[in-house]
């Protein structure tokens, strides 16, 4: 249903811009013609009255035909002023709009046109009216506009234009407050520590500080304390109600996962505007003007409060339904937790994004400052971001020393919130990381590699700290593939010798990296060894997978049936417990025997668990394997489902789990090439191309042998059981090259889009096209699915253009990041023999 949606509102809209284009282009012809047919498939559309059902997205084509029509007059009316539209003309344009899709519509236009006065009193009302169902429906587009106008507004680097953009921006704080006021009620639910001000100039009170041990010590403090509620009705609910699992998007959850994603894109906005007024000053070698500083002190004292609320808030939304009721299915239970568990993640995300401004904005404080040499040993990481904006590498490795020091003694590792997880510990957790990952990716650009390698490994360092409780995420891949990349980089860009020459730059690139991956891949190997990519890797040699085997021939009947292994169901069971189920299975069958039908029952399980042949305890920890294998191959479970007559027997689910075991062979080997892929990645996308062939080839002859041992095993299957599935098959027998032939493929997308905004370079479009011809043939699973490889190709494209039309330049394998951390860091040459020396040639 919400592919159909998707596709009618992309045609709906295509048809309005064709029709607000002819008009303002004077073309009546084919504006009566675009007009003819929105009217027509609106109406067609509007017959089944999908707006009025609850969870189908909304789509109305009256309101586009409105939408349109009022988007063209306004915009006419604007072209016939002899003046420039003024804000009281915008004012009464605004009071004639329908919908928050006209202002949409509106600002879109004019941020096409440049129109920045425009378009900013346009983007500020319809600030002021994203609450509720508006904010579901056009909080994302909202943002996608404002970042596209302040990008255009951020090319100004005058004081006029720097002061249009904080006009802009302090406006918008002013106008999305009603999102933090509903993230603040749900927030109340918990007791809140009084707001302290401190002076700003204090080191000790730097945001850009971990901002965690203080905030850590409260919590602890409460941990103990029992809050009475003194307004207690009786009634265990919020002011909100964040309890509707899937209900309307107006309420409950899914409104406070809308208020959370729109002040996460705020602080991307005010981070994207921070950092670029950073780099301003430091290339005119000046001080942010007075104004500035006072209004970037308000911000950080703002932010401060709403990062407080973000985590309190989630912890309150996760904090609730942690076991199902009595009488909810599993399926039921399933939905309360997705929401609220969803709500609690864009919560935390918000609060992690939230950090990273605050360290934009300690950085703007010590621009233009001298600097300081600390006595005390304490670490700023506004310091640190200063001077890695400044490129002082000196300054940057001297104040890099003082922050490691600070974090010898965190956390980086969390419980997900699936298992127990508190939102406060890991939004910290996850905030230490990101400013690992910033860090990573920017040291290189100035030169310094010993320190990245250095920062990677006290990145794996941190983990050996594990938070108590069940099994912990790391997020240590993100670092690590961050400092890869720009390390990556880095050789490329100084492999470059003075007259340019790909072909004298090749062997440097291959021999600075045989240099480098050896030295990441001794602790990328650590990483993968400590990490579990699949449940079924605990029962990978030929013995334990016979208890599993054995248990599912003796007991699958019944039991693992298509019902229980339907996604929400699936669930449902591992969230409230196997045990539980179990329990619940046995109690059912005491009551009702006789009435379920036989082969609906667990007969065989329940008749051990009840002489005591089979204890609960080892029942319910190898089902749990089986179910959590089931639902972290779901792809595959599909594909066994609708192309085998086995998968209607619960007892032949042991086959599927013996091909997912040589799946997850396969996926383990590739994991630990991911060093080798990264590699490759860079090289592609910087056009090293001969660099880049001879990589993969290197790869080709090393796998080839043991690419060839999983083909045999997956024979092996398929010829015992005579089973083929599809989605298994095609994934082992690739060659672990594969995704290095896509990132050639992704390469070519950013030439192609910009031949087609530019029209240079010539024949970008048609090697793209050509090289995508390649990939047709390539399928996923059964054919339910999309290709991989056509998502992944996609999405880049979709990145690509949104880099265009933001109108920012890109440097071609960059990514767009609004111009924030790691890209507003210049590139400091290096000199090819220094770099070697850092990569520890002798």
């Amino acid at each position: 249903v919400e592919d159909l949606v998707a596709t009618t509102e992309s045609i709906l809209d295509g048809y309005a811009a064709v029709w607000r284009s002819a008009e303002l282009a004077g073309l009546a012809d084919v504006a009566a013609r675009a007009e003819a047919a929105l009217m027509r498939l609106g109406g067609w559309w509007d017959r089944f009255a999908t707006t009025t059902v609850s969870g189908v997205p909304h789509l109305s084509g009256e309101e586009i035909a409105a939408s349109a029509r009022e988007v063209v007059a306004a915009l006419t009316r604007r072209r016939e002023s002899r003046s420039p539209p003024t804000a009281t003309f915008w004012r009464q344009e605004v009071a004639r709009f329908s919908s928050p899709r006209t202002h949409a519509e509106a600002a879109d236009a004019l941020v096409r046109e440049r129109d920045l006065e425009g378009a900013s009193g346009l983007l500020v009302h319809w600030a002021s009216l994203l609450e509720g169902a508006a904010l579901e429906r056009t909080g994302p587009v909202w943002l996608s506009i404002a970042t596209r106008w302040v990008e255009q507004a951020l090319v100004d680097a005058s004081p006029g234009g720097r002061m249009r953009v904080r006009r802009f921006l302090e406006l918008v704080e002013a106008n999305v407050g009603g999102a933090v006021e509903l993230v603040e009620t749900i927030a109340a639910g918990r007791p809140a520590r009084p707001l302290r001000e401190e002076p700003l100039d204090r080191d000790t009170d730097d945001p850009d500080e971990d901002a965690a041990s203080g905030e850590e010590r409260v919590a602890a403090a409460y941990e103990s304390m029992v809050w009475h509620d003194s307004t207690d009705d009786g009634i265990d609910s919020g002011m909100i109600d964040v309890d509707a699992p899937g209900g309307e998007s107006t309420g409950g959850a899914a409104q406070l996962q809308d208020a959370a994603e729109l002040i996460s894109g705020v602080c991307r906005l005010v981070n994207r505007a921070v950092t670029s007024w950073c780099a301003a000053d430091i290339a005119a070698a000046s001080r942010p003007s007075a104004d500035e500083r006072d209004i970037v002190a308000g911000w950080l004292r703002s932010l401060r409060h709403v990062r407080r609320i973000l985590t309190r808030a989630a912890g309150v939304v996760a904090g609730r339904d942690q076991e199902p009721s009595p009488g909810m299915s599993p399926t039921e239970f399933d939905r309360v937790r997705w929401q609220r568990d969803l709500a609690a993640e864009r919560l935390i995300d918000a609060a992690v994004q939230a950090t990273e401004t605050l360290w934009a904005l300690a950085a703007h404080r010590h621009i233009g400052r001298r600097r300081r040499v600390r006595t005390d040993g304490r670490g700023s990481v506004g310091r640190l971001f200063a001077a890695l904006l400044a490129g002082d590498a000196g300054g940057a490795s001297a104040e890099l020393d003082l922050v490691r020091e600070r974090l010898a003694d965190r956390t980086v590792l969390y419980v997900p919130l699936s298992r127990g997880g508190r939102p406060d510990r890991i939004a910290q957790a996850r905030a230490r990381e990101r400013m690992l990952e910033r860090l990573a990716a920017s040291l290189p650009r100035l030169g310094l590699v010993t320190e990245t390698v250095a920062l990677v490994q006290l990145a794996k360092a941190l983990e050996a700290r594990r938070p108590p409780g069940a099994a912990s995420v790391s997020e240590f891949d993100r670092v690590f593939e961050s400092a890869t990349a720009a390390l990556v980089d880095r050789i490329v860009r100084s492999a470059v010798t003075a007259d340019g020459s790909a072909d004298a730059a090749t062997p440097r690139i291959l021999d600075a990296l045989s240099l480098l991956v050896p030295r990441l891949l001794e602790t990328w190997m650590t990483h993968a060894r400590q990490l579990r990519l699949s449940v079924l890797e605990r029962c990978r040699d030929d013995r334990s997978f016979t208890v599993i085997r054995d248990f599912v021939e003796r007991y699958g009947g019944g039991l693992f049936t298509q019902h229980v292994l339907g996604p929400a169901s699936l669930r449902g069971i591992l969230r409230g417990g196997v045990r539980r189920h179990l329990e619940q299975l046995a109690e059912r069958d005491a009551g009702e025997s006789g009435v379920i039908a036989s082969s609906r029952r667990p007969e065989r399980l329940l008749a051990d668990l009840a002489s005591g042949a089979l204890s609960l305890r080892q029942a319910a920890s190898r089902v749990r394997l089986v179910l959590e294998s089931v639902a972290e191959n779901h792809a595959e479970y599909r594909d066994w489902n609708s192309t085998t007559t086995q998968s209607d027997r619960g007892e032949c689910l042991h086959i599927l789990l013996d091909f997912l075991r040589v799946k997850a062979e396969y996926d383990r080997i590739a994991w630990t090439l991911r060093p080798v892929n990264m590699a490759h990645r860079v090289l592609a996308r910087h056009g090293a191309t001969a660099a880049a062939d001879a990589w993969r080839r290197r790869l080709s002859d090393e796998t080839r042998e043991t690419a060839a041992g999983l083909v045999q095993k997956l024979d092996a299957l398929e010829a015992r059981w005579s089973v083929r599935l599809a989605s298994v098959s095609d994934r082992v027998r690739r060659p672990f090259t594969a995704t290095l032939e896509q990132d050639e493929l992704e390469a070519l997308v950013d030439p192609a889009v910009a031949e087609l905004m530019t029209g240079a370079p010539v024949g970008a479009g048609d090697r793209l096209e050509s090289r995508a011809e390649a990939f047709l043939g390539v399928a996923s699973g059964s054919g339910v699915e999309v290709p991989d490889w056509l998502e992944r190709l996609g999405t880049a494209v979709d990145r690509s253009l949104a880099g265009h039309e933001s109108g920012a330049g890109h440097e071609a394998g960059e990514a767009r990041d609004g111009g924030c951390l790691p890209h507003a860091v210049p590139w400091l040459p290096v000199a090819w023999d220094a770099l070697q020396a850092q990569l520890g040639r002798p």
